[in-house]
């Protein structure tokens, strides 16, 4: 009888003792779930342009407490290239968005000219004395097209936003014939990628217009795939290029959406004397994932690694 008393009269302390433990192994376990095997690379899909040296930042998720963390990272098959911690970071609750800053000199973009040369893959090492294994980056590749000294198409303004839209606006500065708008990456993602070109040409009676209905849709421009070039443009008219990306939440696209985008919208045409030119428009795109996506990123991780 007084073993039965004393258990009745300690049975709440018990119930919190257990509920508490229980508490204890369950957060446990769920912060055991949130934790990366190792870090976990974004993807990244770049087309470079034709500069001497130039600058790509990788993004990785690592954790904040404990794990592996990225020590250094190679590019076998590439030459002449720089790799640098970047200090700029984001933090979730038990990731963080750490960054590499990739330097690409003049011999690696010459071999990244040739055909079907890339960089999709880094040798990763890491704190822990461990790695040399290949971790998908993406894809990191030249346009193809080399910028026009003394373009008669220049760069005049441009604007782009945290929503993940914006425009350039270039100026025409001589007679030109504008022959192609192009890029091979945003055709590859043209579905979610919209692009809008709006054409203006100067209010002078005197100068002669082609068309300019065909290529005009008020101030919003009209989709690039529905240009209808070959169009002359005369001095002073302008080319204001419109973006904006369109991701679906709810289907596969959710997942594309945390990737990272650079692409390089190729303006070319010809001037009056019939030497080419090639101008660029610069669209970019960087994800900002929720504490949901880098939950989800971070299971799917540790299901691939198992």
């Amino acid at each position: 009888m007084k073993e039965d008393t004393v258990i009745r009269r300690n049975l709440p302390l018990f119930l919190v003792i257990a509920a508490i433990a229980a508490s204890w192994i369950g957060n446990g376990i769920h912060y055991n779930r949130e934790q990366l095997d190792k870090p976990v690379f974004f993807q990244h899909f770049i087309e470079l342009g034709d500069y001497p040296e130039q600058q790509v930042e990788l993004n990785l998720l690592e954790n904040i407490n404990g794990g592996k963390r990225v020590t250094s990272l190679e590019f076998p098959g590439f030459e002449l290239y720089r790799v640098n911690r970047s200090p700029n970071e984001q933090q979730y609750r038990y990731q963080m968005n750490n960054k590499f800053l990739l330097t690409i000199e003049k011999p690696t973009l010459d071999i990244l000219r040739q055909p079907d040369q890339a960089i999709k893959q880094a040798k990763v090492y890491y704190s822990d004395g461990t790695g040399g294994e290949g971790a998908d980056i993406g894809e990191i590749r030249f346009s193809g097209t080399t910028y026009t000294l003394n373009s008669p198409v220049e760069h005049s303004s441009s604007m782009g936003s945290s929503d993940n839209l914006g425009y350039s606006v270039l100026r025409v500065t001589e007679p030109v014939t504008l022959t192609s708008i192009g890029s091979e990456l945003a055709e590859s993602i043209s579905d979610w990628l919209k692009i809008d070109v709006d054409i203006t040409m100067p209010a002078d009676p005197r100068i002669p217009q082609t068309n300019p209905a065909a290529n005009s849709n008020d101030d919003k421009g009209i989709p690039w795939k529905e240009l209808q070039l070959p169009v002359e443009l005369p001095k002073g008219s302008t080319i204001k290029i419109s973006y904006q990306f369109q991701f679906n939440k709810g289907d596969l696209r959710a997942e594309q959406a945390l990737n990272y985008y650079r692409i390089l919208l190729w303006v070319e045409g010809v001037e009056k004397t019939g030497r080419p030119f090639n101008a660029a428009v610069h669209i970019q795109y960087d994800p900002y994932p929720s504490e949901r996506d880098v939950s989800a990123l971070t299971q799917r991780a540790r299901g691939l690694e198992r």
